[in-house]
């Protein structure tokens, strides 16, 4: 396994900034920014845009090390809801708390490596496209969790992570940079990025929302410490983005916005994906800046959090969404 860098959301902002610097089709608003930030100010008064905190409602809580196993499944399968109507991320965190519920042993290592797309149908109880696809991927999850050649422990060498999501997490010492880095390493799936006019873009979405979600899952103590949480990115996907031009602070161009109110599908890895992504990024940056300056500093995790929460509650009155067939997000 290769050496893993420790700054990988550097890498992502870096590359974002790169793209929206010569964007045509999508851009963060700069005037538009400070506006909004002011409305989420006030919105954090009234609980339009509520705390940016984890749902215990919807998810799995136990003892960390199943917690843990859980969250690397959960984000594993973290994409794409828009395929299948009536199942959204909720559904899917509600599922798969039931079935560790029910059946402990259900995300060990060993049973992960043996799914198939009749195991993902009765997890969730819908055929949530595309189902062998989602199979594959949890199918990594085991074969990288109980791969010996993963695992690098400081000076101790490579020698594994027993099929323990929660080694992978002790991995990273405590950064939940390091930790997206080992899991992009150990799982090919959470790789993200693109290449856009001949440089590479890097988004690492479920890499990043896996350290994010052991933080928040776990409160931020023992395995959920990271000394970094901060430095983490928002999480570009479609929701943010949905929300974002709502609000106007990411624009498109006229062409754009009418493929995407046409309900068009636009292609992964494409320009306009990657500059939708890449303005995503940008903008919830210069949004946490703005917040800052009304006296309301916050992490990219917490304020993806509260940005996603509210696009939840009011997506039936949102503009149309980016429509893309990926297993990014």
């Amino acid at each position: 396994m290769p050496a893993v860098a420790e700054r990988l959301p550097d890498a992502v902002r870096a590359s974002c900034a790169a793209v929206v610097a010569t964007a045509r089709r999508a851009w963060p608003d700069a005037i538009a920014i400070p506006q909004l930030a002011a409305r989420i100010a006030v919105g954090m008064e009234t609980g339009a845009y509520a705390a940016g905190s984890w749902d215990v409602s919807i998810h799995f809580a136990g003892p960390p090390e199943a917690t843990v196993q859980y969250l690397l499944v959960l984000d594993a399968l973290n994409f794409c809801f828009w395929t299948t109507p009536g199942f959204e991320y909720i559904d899917l965190a509600t599922r798969l708390r039931d079935v560790l519920a029910s059946d402990p042993a259900a995300f060990d290592a060993d049973r992960l490596v043996a799914a198939t797309p009749s195991t993902l149908a009765a997890w969730l109880g819908a055929d949530v496209a595309p189902l062998d696809e989602r199979a594959r991927l949890v199918r990594e999850v085991g074969a990288g969790l109980l791969d010996v050649d993963n695992g690098y422990h400081g000076g101790n060498g490579y020698h594994g992570y027993h099929g323990l999501a929660a080694n992978v997490v002790r991995a990273a010492g405590g950064s939940a940079a390091r930790l997206a880095a080992l899991v992009a390493a150990a799982f090919p799936g959470f790789r993200d990025g693109a290449v856009y006019d001949g440089r590479q873009v890097f988004f690492y979405k479920r890499a990043q929302i896996f350290a994010a979600d052991v933080w928040g899952a776990l409160g931020g103590v023992g395995l959920g410490a990271f000394r970094d949480i901060d430095d983490l990115t928002t999480f570009a996907d479609y929701r943010v983005p949905q929300l974002l031009r709502a609000e106007g602070a990411i624009r498109l161009a006229p062409d754009l916005a009418a493929r995407i109110d046409g309900f068009d599908e636009l292609p992964a890895g494409g320009v306009e994906e990657v500059e939708i992504r890449a303005a995503t990024v940008v903008a919830v940056d210069a949004l946490r800046a703005a917040l800052a300056s009304l006296g309301r500093p916050m992490s990219a995790v917490e304020l993806d959090w509260r940005l996603w929460s509210r696009a939840e509650a009011i997506r039936d009155r949102l503009p149309a969404h980016h429509r893309v067939r990926t297993v990014a997000y």
